[in-house]
């Protein structure tokens, strides 16, 4: 059971998050260190209460400890997270910025014609405002797509953020995943909410 203690120390030393991954851990010991080491690593860069959207923000990040992608979406040089200009995430993630992601620096792409959705390894969508975006998504199968928009599951999307009792969950669209390229650790799915 993670005390108060053990919350400081993974604030203190959460790049551990990791190397824990790599060794041979108990499961429900790294479902534990992940959540813990989200909360704190946000802590430690907010003075203030930590707000929803930093919560939010550093899950994109951890979620890619429990993913797979295809080894040729991993010859990219970098990690790309791809969001629009004026994502309520964006300030919380470029905070974490200089962070190593799958032994790769982690960028921010903003969503716009010149960027290819194909170079993201994870693109968060903030709003669905077009008539044809469940096929804008469709053809995306090595991307792991992720929102807090209403409906998002049901247009094809992978993974939706939702609060319940002022906490953050998340809910998996276990179809659309499992017709994608992409792996998702079976320990971390059952923490989620299935769709539908």
């Amino acid at each position: 059971m993670l005390t108060i203690q053990s919350t400081i120390t993974i604030q203190i030393e959460c790049h551990l998050f990791s190397i824990m991954l790599k060794i041979s851990a108990h499961p429900l010991l790294k479902l534990a260190i992940f959540y813990a080491c989200v909360v704190a690593q946000v802590s430690a860069q907010t003075p203030m209460p930590v707000s929803v959207n930093e919560i939010k923000a550093a899950y994109l990040i951890h979620l890619s400890e429990f993913t797979d992608w295809p080894d040729e979406k991993m010859q990219l040089p970098f990690f790309s997270i791809c969001l629009a200009a004026d994502s309520p995430l964006r300030a919380s993630l470029e905070r974490m910025v200089s962070q190593v992601v799958k032994n790769k620096p982690l960028v921010l792409h903003t969503i716009n014609p010149s960027i290819s959705k194909e170079t993201c390894h994870i693109l968060y969508v903030d709003e669905m405002n077009t008539d044809d975006f469940a096929q804008q998504i469709s053809h995306l199968d090595s991307v792991l797509t992720v929102s807090s928009e209403a409906d998002f599951l049901k247009q094809g999307g992978i993974i939706q953020y939702y609060l319940d009792k002022n906490t953050v969950k998340m809910q998996v669209n276990l179809k659309t995943l499992n017709s994608s390229k992409l792996t998702i650790s079976s320990k971390l799915l059952r923490l989620m909410n299935p769709f539908p």
